[in-house]
């Protein structure tokens, strides 16, 4: 039977979301209602949000919830688990269906990601659902899907960093953390986060900073260089990871890796983990003169079936503490305060819209 959820709707031609009931009809063929019990406020939604755009659009890619419903040919989840929502699908042929649903005014709202979690319940492809352990299904676990997938595959999957490498994170929100706790499970040293906000980098500390630089009030590049200047290797870091991707931090990020030594030895690698404006770029002759590697990391493994629940597993065991990740909370009716707090920069770590 159809479904009243209520749900975060952008309509055409407004950059201000109304919350509005919506019936979400049975799920189909290889689709799954899930009941969110919390919602991931990411950055890169506000790209969706500024966007122009002639449809009208539900958002949010990333949650954690309960299955309540399957439809015919649904393999992967059952009812009754808990899983993580992600907008990176599973392995394998989804449905030809596009998620989203009819308005109670007839006109449909549709998504750009396959999934949208900005509502009560979700109704999506089989492939985007990923079972998780109940013990740690919370409003909190709605961040494994994007923030926490996004920074520590970047760490492990997209560089791989090694034991002993020197890393640096720019931006330490959700993602940025992620990417830290990750560098320090990988027994990184030094760990070097980079941000403007002193509460930020005190809480990347708890996440396994060894060091912290507030580019406020320091010349960034100058402290970077300083904090990891070797005996037997030119000054900066082996791996950096922006994870704000303006034009200012990468610029900056790129001078702070690692110079090569001709015919001896490669530079370090700048791994870009923000979402870049379009025009954004970096310098393709200090890439080369400096034998640097530069690389673009969505974080997205192969196979999320297996990769979230082992991050999930690094939840349990304490390597990443969810509930300090997650530093607001938002009820769905305070979506507007929860992006306007986003983009002035008052969400420390991870938002998430909760569903009590």
């Amino acid at each position: 039977m159809p479904t009243e959820a209520q749900i975060a709707v952008l309509r055409a031609g407004s950059d201000e979301l109304s919350v509005e009931d919506v019936q979400l009809p049975e799920p189909g063929s290889g689709q799954v209602l899930v009941r969110n019990l919390g919602a991931g406020v990411c950055h890169s939604q506000l790209h969706e949000i500024r966007a122009e755009r002639d449809r009208t659009y539900f958002l949010g890619h990333e949650a954690c919830g309960i299955v309540e419903a399957v439809g015919p040919d649904v393999r992967l989840v059952q009812p009754g688990d808990a899983v993580s929502v992600s907008w990176v699908p599973r392995p394998g042929v989804g449905t030809p269906w596009r998620a989203g649903a009819a308005l109670k005014n007839g006109e449909y709202a549709t998504t750009d990601e396959m999934v949208f979690t900005w509502g009560t319940h979700s109704l999506i492809d089989q492939r985007y659902a990923v079972q998780i352990p109940h013990e740690i299904a919370s409003d909190a676990a709605a961040v494994l899907g994007c923030a926490v997938l996004t920074g520590a595959s970047a760490v492990t999957r997209t560089a791989n960093v090694p034991s002993g490498a020197s890393v640096v994170v720019w931006g330490v929100g959700g993602v940025g953390l992620s990417a830290i706790a990750a560098a320090r499970r990988s027994q990184a040293n030094p760990i070097v986060a980079v941000d403007v906000s002193a509460e930020k980098l005190a809480l990347a500390r708890d996440f396994g900073a060894t060091h912290t630089v507030n580019a406020a009030e320091n010349n960034p590049v100058a402290a970077l260089l300083d904090i990891t200047a070797r005996a037997d290797a030119p000054a900066g870091a082996d791996y950096v990871f922006d994870c704000v991707a303006t034009q200012s931090t990468l610029d900056a990020a790129l001078s702070a890796v690692r110079r090569g030594v001709l015919g001896t030895s490669r530079g370090g690698q700048l791994v870009i983990v923000g979402v870049p404006a379009p025009g954004i770029g970096v310098s393709a002759r200090e890439c080369l003169i400096g034998q640097k590697t530069l690389t673009a990391s969505l974080g997205v493994p192969e196979d999320t079936g297996s990769e979230i629940p082992m991050l999930a597993q690094w939840c349990e065991s304490g390597d990443i503490d969810l509930q300090a990740l997650v530093t607001d909370r938002y009820e769905l009716h305070d979506i507007n305060r929860a992006i306007s707090d986003l983009v002035s920069g008052q969400v420390r770590g991870r938002a998430i819209l909760t569903f009590p």
